[in-house]
């Protein structure tokens, strides 16, 4: 099966399963402020939603790392050296505390 496809697949039912189980975790990555310029929702929605897009492409790598090293490995580098910005925005969903300029 395609890594593309195993991706698609499993970021889309990991996003469905983050909408769905939004009362488990909601108490930490629901966005409840509704003041702001920019803030147009009328109900609280969970901010983790690159998490399981960000799983999907690691287990997609994995499988490609299986299939073809050559691909694979580059794969799974290019997704590593991704991880501290993820990791840095992850935060930021989770915390809501994280300034401007950290960001940028």
């Amino acid at each position: 099966m395609s890594a593309l496809l195993i991706a698609f697949i499993l970021s889309l039912v990991g996003r469905l399963a983050v909408i769905r189980y939004q009362n488990l975790h909601g108490w930490f990555s629901a966005d409840i402020d509704f003041s702001g310029v920019q803030k147009f929702h009328d109900r609280p929605v969970p901010r983790i939603g690159g998490l399981p897009v960000v799983l999907a492409v690691l287990v997609a790598m994995i499988c490609r790392l299986f299939e073809n090293m050559p691909v694979g490995g580059f794969g799974f580098m290019l997704l590593v050296t991704t991880l501290p910005a993820f990791g840095a925005g992850f935060v930021e969903d989770v915390t809501k505390r994280v300034g401007v300029s950290v960001r940028l």
